[in-house]
């Protein structure tokens, strides 16, 4: 019986968890500013209409990268760095725009910020 409930309840988070995945809370936490595709210097960024967008705005573009150095207690093993700039050329909805690169080495799932 305690197997049966345990095994009820696992079911339960894990629906419950892709249910938030695909909500507006996921878009707005975890993929805001993110690139979702580059190619011949431009790319798709999860910025649009909503985040008060406009074409030509810029934005410098972050990587979330592991520190090589030695990390002392409570310090995260990670460090933002910035690869480069991009210009929106088109705000496509209320979620994605496209944008050209200006300069850097930007990669699909980096972080485009103001």
């Amino acid at each position: 019986m305690k197997n049966k409930m345990l095994l009820s309840s696992v079911v339960l988070v894990v629906i419950i968890a892709l249910g938030a995945c695909s909500s507006q809370t996921y878009h707005k936490a975890l993929m805001k500013g993110q690139i979702v595709d580059v190619e011949d210097g431009k790319i798709m960024m999860c910025i649009g209409s909503r985040e008060g967008a406009s074409e030509g705005d810029e934005f410098r573009v972050v990587r979330s990268t592991f520190r090589k150095d030695v990390v002392e207690d409570g310090e995260s093993d990670y460090e933002l760095v910035e690869v480069g700039t991009v210009k929106i050329l088109t705000i496509l909805n209320e979620h994605y725009a496209t944008a050209k690169v200006l300069d850097g080495d930007v990669k699909i799932y980096d972080i485009a910020e103001k």
